[in-house]
């Protein structure tokens, strides 16, 4: 009985000494922030902390300095649900230029080696102009099609990351996203759609947003016909002309009867994004233009001038 006895106290003792205990993983998504504010003023960020283990954990946060303020000072992380941190920054009584600081999440365990931990760095910095964009064009007029760049430039003297969005869908850019350096240029590009609905000029505009801007860039695009024309001037006596239907409904079109012209007069149904190719031949006593007729476009006739 007593060896029975000194066997069970030492395997007892050897499990307790031998506890295993569960480490935690914790992620933060984005690993840093980056924030740019004016003096005297609060900038908010928030970031996920994600649990990368199969169980959940208890945790706590902490900031190393008073401008960086934490929505919490603990938590509990489930499994698959991250968990949104606010961070508010004041810039009140901060001199300007560079702050960093960070903020520290440390798992809770009984683990006497510590449990799961998180850095998150937060660098602010601290500005006493307003940020702003100029651009170039300030404004931008289109036609069906037409493809143009504009030059935007950051004057101020901090970076500027902008999201650049496009009011309505027949208008598009590129890039979506702008990082521009203190002082620097970036170049976007923009294109209209090249079909339309109805004729006239149309407003709309793209949406700039980020670092503290809010900019509606003023965007114009003319619909005349809705037919395009190549060539668009008459400068020999026997050749094509290539007519395009941009429109999104069928056109019927045909050339005008003329003295001196020899064309197709025949009516022709023209369907969305198709092409119809006029052979002509000008005699003598030509006229000054050859003369097209449209049922279902925008405009009665349109007129490609001859070159004399």
């Amino acid at each position: 009985m007593k060896r029975k006895i000194i066997v069970t106290v030492s395997l007892l003792a050897l499990l307790v000494a031998g506890t295993v205990y569960a480490k935690g993983l914790i992620v933060l998504s984005p690993s840093e922030v980056q924030l740019a504010a004016k003096a005297d003023s609060t900038v908010i960020s928030k970031v996920d902390i994600i649990n990368g283990t199969t169980f959940d954990q208890d945790y706590t946060v902490e900031s190393s300095a008073d401008w960086l303020q934490l929505d919490r000072k603990e938590g509990k992380l489930l499994v698959k649900q991250p968990s949104e941190l606010k961070l508010t920054c004041s810039t009140k009584d901060m001199k300007p230029g560079m702050h960093v600081a960070q903020v520290y999440i440390n798992e809770v365990t009984d683990d006497p080696y510590g449990g799961a931990s998180a850095m998150l760095n937060v660098s602010l910095k601290v500005y006493e102009s307003d940020p702003r964009l100029e651009f170039v064009p300030r404004s931008v007029y289109l036609g069906l099609g037409q493809v143009m760049t504009i030059m935007v430039l950051n004057p101020s003297e901090i970076d500027l990351n902008v999201d650049i969005t496009p009011k309505d869908p027949w208008v598009l850019v590129y890039p979506p996203t702008l990082e521009i350096p203190s002082r620097s240029m970036r170049v976007v590009v923009i294109k209209a759609s090249s079909t339309a609905i109805s004729a006239g000029s149309f407003p709309t505009s793209l949406d700039i947003k980020g670092s503290g801007i809010e900019i509606n860039y003023p965007v114009v695009v003319n619909v005349e016909s809705g037919l395009s024309f190549n060539p668009s001037e008459i400068i020999t006596n026997e050749g094509q002309i290539v007519v395009t239907n941009n429109l999104k409904r069928r056109v019927v079109i045909e050339a005008t009867q003329t003295t001196g012209l020899e064309i197709d007069l025949k009516p022709f149904a023209l369907q969305p994004k198709a092409k119809k190719i006029y052979n002509f031949k000008l005699l003598e006593n030509h006229p000054d233009a050859i003369t097209f007729r449209f049922s279902g476009a925008l405009t009665d006739t349109q007129s490609i001038p001859i070159k004399k």
